[in-house]
């Protein structure tokens, strides 16, 4: 009767003995028959394996062969192939038999033709894999946007000037359609690495002055869209290692996001961007703030805002990728992008970036990089001087006042003081005098910028200070050199891992 209950079953069944070598098979069902299309006489005495080809995945019979020695029960899927050469999807089921002292007698396979159901799952998944595929085109069209946008009106821009005949401010739209153009590249080669993210190209950059890039390149949206936009710079933020056409991109999606969700609830609004440094018990940070004063985001969809493809507006509005590359990009510069938000009063995005005192490395940065405090009222001139120590290598602090510029020097220690002679809240003098107070070292390490070398009072300064002069104009090859000789001449700032510069 056992035996007849076994034959009448509609699934495959196989009783193998692991007594006798090669584990041969010493009974099949006749749906084992059907099944597989061999009859009872061709499967006896061989192994399972005769209905494996090469398709089988090695990963699945390695797993049959641990469970057979460790002498457990498994359920696998595997293709498996008929005596006519056909495959089929074989769900396969290994149960040991037990004898009253619970030594293994005999292995029970029962194997379920799922041919039909992984056809059906197979194409699921295409149609998923399909769904996925458009969301992420949607994903490149959004982040493309924006320097699209950013392209074609400068193109716009230039034309009119070009027919107005006014060819000396073009210099500046092209270079803004350049970067945007870079900005676009940028988004795609993300995008198509967006599973296997290579290492991004890192550099001394200044936060504020991304920020300040993404204000004005969105200036436009912000007038169509009616958003007046305040901001907060803390003039003394140092330098921070990042990949700027990725920290750039951060900024611009959280701008653009910000100035959307305005225009959509009240059709109007203010952005306030803050950038300040600040210190918590993780350590000094760069930090970014974004907040706008739209309808702010509901409790139950705030946790998972920075998840992949996750968006509460229509499909076709949003793609729900925007936060989550931009978290992705934040992370690994060693940051924290978090979001804080009340329905019907805004939300506030922020950003913080690990920066590093003079005793600390950057994260990334190699060590030894000098330290530049740079004081200079012309921001224009500022920002250059800023510019050019930073691709040479320097670790630099701008300052546009004498007062600034203390607060800096009780942040961090610097290994060189580069200071213009005329500041405008105190004498340029009063304001050595104190550096060189609070940090000595200075005294041999201080570069005046002047206008004339050859002034009493300067020249009176210069002999008691120790300091040197670099006269305005000057060229960066005579500056470059003038901060090598005041490194090498000078010593080094106590604690300061960058010593001589060599």
């Amino acid at each position: 009767m056992r035996d007849e209950a076994i034959a009448s079953v509609g699934v495959g069944i196989l009783i193998t003995d692991p007594h006798q070598p090669d584990n041969p098979i010493i009974y099949v069902n006749p749906a084992f028959e059907r099944m597989t299309g061999y009859a009872a006489a061709e499967a006896l005495g061989r192994n399972c394996r005769f209905l494996q080809g090469a398709g089988t995945d090695p990963s699945a019979v390695a797993e049959i062969r641990q469970a057979l020695k460790e002498e457990r029960d498994l359920r696998t899927e595997l293709l498996n192939y008929r005596k006519d050469g056909s495959s089929f999807w074989n769900e396969l089921t290994i149960s040991p038999l037990r004898d009253a002292k619970g030594r293994v007698t005999h292995y029970v396979g029962i194997i379920n033709d799922r041919t039909e159901r992984k056809r059906v799952e197979q194409h699921l998944q295409q149609g998923e894999k399909l769904a996925a595929l458009g969301t992420l085109l949607s994903g490149v069209a959004h982040e493309l946007n924006n320097p699209l946008f950013i392209i074609s009106g400068y193109a716009q821009l230039a034309r009119e000037k070009i027919n107005q005949g006014r060819y000396d401010d073009l210099k500046g739209d092209l270079e803004t359609i350049r970067e945007a153009a870079q900005r676009a590249s940028t988004a795609v080669n993300r995008f198509l690495g967006i599973g296997s993210r290579a290492e991004a190209r890192r550099e001394l950059c200044r936060v504020d002055d991304l920020v300040k890039q993404a204000l004005d390149l969105l200036s436009n949206d912000f007038v169509i869209h009616q958003v007046t936009v305040r901001t907060q710079f803390d003039p003394a933020l140092p330098s921070i290692l990042a990949d700027s056409q990725d920290l750039s991109q951060v900024f611009l999606n959280l701008f653009t996001n910000a100035s959307q969700a305005m225009a959509e609830a009240h059709g109007r609004g203010t952005l306030s961007v803050s950038a300040t440094l600040i210190q918590d018990q993780g350590g000094p940070w760069v930090e970014v703030r974004v907040s706008d004063d739209g309808p702010g985001i509901a409790p139950e969809h705030l946790p998972r805002i920075f998840d992949p493809f996750y968006t509460t507006k229509p499909l076709g509005r949003r793609t729900g990728l925007g936060l989550t590359i931009s978290q992705r990009i934040v992370t690994e510069l060693g940051g924290i992008l978090t979001c804080k938000s009340v329905v019907g009063q805004g939300t506030s995005l922020i950003v913080r970036l690990p920066i590093a005192q003079h005793s600390l490395a950057v994260v990334g940065e190699k060590p030894g990089a000098p330290m530049m405090l740079v004081v200079e009222p012309d921001l224009e001139l500022q920002a250059d001087i800023g510019s050019y120590l930073e691709r040479q290598g320097y670790c630099v602090t701008r300052a546009g006042s004498g007062l600034v510029a203390v607060r800096s020097l009780e942040r961090a220690r610097y290994d060189v003081l580069l200071m213009d002679a005329m500041l405008p809240d105190i004498t340029g003098e009063e304001f050595a005098r104190r550096a060189v107070a609070m940090q000595p070292w200075l005294a041999g390490r201080t570069i005046v910028l002047a206008g004339k070398e050859n002034v009493p009072d300067l020249q009176r300064f210069l002999k008691e200070t120790g300091s040197t002069v670099v006269c305005k104009p000057f060229s960066w090859q005579v500056l470059g050199q003038r901060v090598r000789e005041t490194l090498l001449g000078g010593s080094a700032a106590p604690g300061s891992p960058s010593g001589v510069a060599k």
